[in-house]
């Protein structure tokens, strides 16, 4: 792998912590089902600061730091809701809120009280843990906590794409190109209209860049191409694109 290529993870990674922690930290709690007990109230404005201080912390680097405050809204969130229910999802937009909504009616048909919708809290806390835990070079550590998240918000692109890079990070490739596929179509049905372009490229540069290790680079083109279509100043696909470019000259000519 190529110096270029190698930089790709550790600045993706990097990436999360301008893109997607900043927002984090003004809409923490963007989006949770309008029907929820009122007792959720206290919870999740209590967990939203504990939240903002752990976010806080990864901005300012200190990912250790950070830990113990995301641990604090994992705890509460998991001794409220999780008990013996079968399904619990953690919602941030409305689409996606519905869609677990449906998949919550279904069982609770069968079995009342055995399921639920709550806080993006709780995934985002799992999601941010990940990230230190990347940060301090524990990546199977991380891989634990973001497929939580991942449990929690199934719809939710940003975690999936932070799921795969993970992912790549333990080189199974395979496994990351299935959660890049499942980021780009959650980002297209499901993540909120301020972050959908953004994490839809997110996802399409992250497919792209594992075809490219593959050496599937009309299919990486395309994909890129895709980013421009979405968002023409996007640097990342057309840097991509020129590297590309470079490829294809160093390859001998077919016979």
């Amino acid at each position: 792998m190529s110096q270029h290529r190698g930089s790709f993870i550790k600045e993706e990674v990097m990436r999360l912590a301008r893109l997607l922690v900043l927002p984090l930290l003004l809409a923490v709690s963007a989006a949770w089902p309008q029907a929820r007990p009122a007792a959720t109230d206290g919870l999740d404005l209590e967990q939203s600061r504990n939240l903002v201080a752990g976010a806080g912390l990864l901005k300012a680097g200190r990912p250790q730091q950070a830990l113990p405050e995301l641990d604090k809204v994992i705890a509460a969130y998991e001794a409220s809701y999780r008990g013996a229910k079968t399904f619990v999802f953690s919602a941030r937009s409305t689409p996606e809120t519905l869609a677990y909504t449906m998949k919550v009616a279904s069982n609770q048909a069968q079995a009342p009280g055995s399921a639920g919708v709550y806080s993006s809290n709780w995934a985002n806390a799992y999601h941010l843990k990940a990230y230190a835990l990347l940060d301090l070079g524990r990546p199977n550590e991380a891989l634990a906590a973001e497929t939580a998240a991942v449990e929690l918000a199934p719809l939710n692109a940003m975690v999936l794409t932070e799921l795969g890079q993970v992912q790549l990070v333990l080189h199974d490739m395979d496994a990351a190109m299935q959660s890049f596929t499942r980021a780009e179509q959650a980002a297209r049905e499901f993540s909120p209209p301020e972050v959908r372009n953004q994490e839809l490229t997110r996802a399409l540069r992250s497919q792209a860049y594992v075809l490219v290790e593959r050496r599937q680079l009309d299919e990486a083109e395309k994909l890129y191409r895709q980013c421009l279509e979405v968002d023409p100043r996007d640097p990342r696909a057309a840097g991509e694109l020129q590297y590309i470019a470079r490829v294809r000259q160093q390859q001998p000519p077919a016979q």
